[in-house]
């Protein structure tokens, strides 16, 4: 389950990214990407790892400020 986390925060910083160099055709493919990892991560039985999802979706920003939460 910890590689899905890992997954989640690198798309989530891979959105970003992808949202301040204007890639239109691929923000889009990471956001959704990045809340299927969520959604994955959320769902364990392990109560740490679904708070440490809950803390990375709270977050504003994880790589660049100002691209918003995918």
């Amino acid at each position: 389950m910890n590689g899905r986390k890992v997954a989640a925060h690198r798309l989530r910083a891979g959105y970003e990214a992808a949202r301040a160099g204007q890639e239109k055709g691929l923000w889009p493919i990471l956001a959704r990407r990045y809340r299927e990892s969520l959604d994955k991560v959320r769902s364990s039985t392990n109560p740490l790892i679904s708070c440490i999802a809950s803390d990375l979706e709270a977050q504003a920003y994880v790589y660049l400020e100002g691209q918003g939460r995918p």
